[in-house]
């Protein structure tokens, strides 16, 4: 039962890096989550175009933008689900990001380095303000 405790706040703590990094376009933290071999996949809303990107490329997509965090967005950012299966996991979150509402599938490894993201699907659609 400690295994799956620790193993379950290890990869709550991937996740908080995970949106400390989208929030604040920090480098440092996007590494602290991701797989080197990640890959990042979604549509930009329904029907819209379909976005493929290595880590790389995600990474200097989030460390480019102007930090949400200083832009008065809110920290809208949560787990919606987790669930762990021996060195696997998957989380769901949901996160505001950009003025989008993201739906995010994160699958994650636990790597020597500890839990990693390896790949990321989503989907965002604009927020209805009002």
């Amino acid at each position: 039962m400690q295994n799956a405790q620790n193993d379950r706040a290890q990869v709550t703590q991937t996740i908080d890096h995970y949106f400390q990094g989208m929030y604040r376009s920090n480098g440092p933290d996007i590494e602290a989550c991701f797989h080197p071999n990640a890959t990042v996949t979604g549509y930009r809303g329904d029907g819209g175009e379909l976005v493929e990107m290595d880590y790389a490329g995600f990474h200097k997509f989030v460390t480019s933008q102007p930090p949400p965090a200083e832009n008065g967005e809110p920290f809208e950012m949560t787990i919606d689900s987790l669930d762990i299966k021996g060195r696997a996991a998957m989380v769901r979150v949901t996160d505001r990001y950009l003025g989008k509402r993201f739906t995010d599938y994160l699958l994650l490894l636990k790597t020597d380095e500890g839990w990693r993201i390896y790949n990321k699907v989503w989907h965002a659609e604009p927020i209805a303000e009002g």
